[in-house]
This record gives C-alpha cells, sequence and structure tokens, in this order.
C-alpha cells in the first residue's frame, strides 16, 4: 500500500546540483538548464517538460516515508477488518470442508 501513495515519476528538468566556488559562493543549476530541444523535436511539442524519470527518492524512505507508511497500513487494515467481518461477503462453505479451509475462504473476498 505504501508504493501505491509514494510518488514514483518527476519531470528530469527538476533535478538539480550544487556546488560552492573557491570565493565561497554557492551556484544551483537544474537539469532544465540545460535541456535546450530544437529541431524535429521541438516542431513535434516536446519541450524541457517532456522528459521524465521513475524511481523513489530517499526522502520518501526517510521520516516522511515511514510516517506516510505508518497511516497507510493503519488505515488500510481497519478497512480490511471492517469488510471482513461484514457477512454479506463471506463464501459460505459446505460443512464438509476442514475449517481451515472454510476460515481461508471466508475472507477470500475482503482480502482481494
Amino acid at each position: 500500500l505504501w508504493m501505491m501513495v509514494t510518488p514514483t515519476s518527476f519531470a528530469a528538468k527538476d533535478l538539480s546540483a550544487s556546488f560552492i566556488d573557491k570565493a565561497g559562493k554557492s551556484h544551483g543549476y537544474t537539469l532544465g538548464d540545460f535541456i535546450n530541444v530544437t529541431g524535429k523535436a521541438a516542431k513535434n511539442g516536446i519541450s524541457a517538460d517532456s522528459f521524465t524519470y521513475s524511481g523513489i527518492l530517499s526522502n520518501y524512505t526517510a521520516a516522511t516515508g515511514l510516517f506516510t507508511g505508518l497511516i497507510v497500513a493503519i488505515v488500510g487494515m481497519e478497512i480490511y477488518n471492517m469488510l471482513r467481518k461484514n457477512d454479506s461477503l463471506k463464501i459460505k462453505m459446505p460443512e464438509q470442508v476442514p475449517p481451515g479451509v472454510a476460515r481461508a475462504f471466508e475472507v477470500l473476498i475482503p482480502t482481494c
């Protein structure tokens, strides 16, 4: 569930880097500063906004992601328990079926 609420696609033009020169002045650049689309690509409407990359940023695996993961887990389990207790969603098995198998089939629909 955590992966469903974590952004994984980003605009490449927003990738940035910075450095500090000998004088102590900070310089920052984004990839968008260096992307110059010309020619046939520009005629087809391709711009710096067209380039994306995928992945999970490290700040989503730190405290922010941990907090989001906890909230998503708690909400997800509460919804699952609510659906599991609903008798109209349970699959009823015949008496001959062993109890362990019957319990597995009872929660099949809420699990899906």
